[in-house]
């Protein structure tokens, strides 16, 4: 791995932990044992970061449908299992992160989180739509996208296991679904 994907995979961990708004280039240089100045070798500033992060997740949930393809066999739920385990206790999406502080960025920022919350969506469609109609497909990924994230925020608040709540019923409706 190159100093450059070093800086974007260490500014993902981090926002899975608290926010892109806290991160600082100050931080990854820190952890990476470099200067700040090495760090804006490859990002001008935390806007080109930001972007660089969204390119990277987009490039993942992009891997991610390609792969899901390949594998006919997988269920739309077993891909969404493979998207979770991405994330471990106590860390939320990094695309909600970035989503959560959307209108404080810089409009280049903003438009590049928004086209990755699109991609996501879109292969998450893309992904229920190989088993069901694209209007059922659409409705699901809406209510589990969001039913989801939200999920792994209250998780890393309260002590109830909300995302495993969620994930019983996103799996039981995209069964029911795929049956029929």
């Amino acid at each position: 791995m190159n100093k450059r994907e070093e800086i974007i995979q260490l500014a993902i961990s981090f926002i899975k932990k608290y926010s892109f708004q806290e991160l600082s280039f100050g931080y990854l240089a820190e952890q990476l044992n470099i200067t700040k100045a090495a760090i804006h070798y490859y990002f001008k500033n935390k806007t080109d970061l930001g972007i660089a992060i969204c390119e990277h997740l987009e490039e993942t949930f992009k891997q991610q449908q390609l792969y899901f393809e390949q594998h006919s066999e997988l269920s739309a739920y077993q891909s969404l299992e493979k998207r979770i385990a991405f994330l471990s206790d106590g860390e939320i999406c990094p695309a909600v992160s970035l989503q959560s502080d959307l209108n404080k960025y810089d409009e280049a920022l903003q438009k590049k989180v928004i086209e990755l919350a699109e991609v996501e969506y879109h292969t998450y469609v893309q992904i229920l739509a190989r088993k069901m109609d694209l209007e059922q497909a659409q409705i699901l990924a809406q209510a589990h996208l969001a039913s989801i994230k939200g999920a792994r925020i209250y998780n890393r608040t309260l002590a109830i296991p909300f995302e495993q709540t969620i994930l019983e019923r996103v799996k039981k409706e995209i069964n029911e679904v795929e049956r029929t």
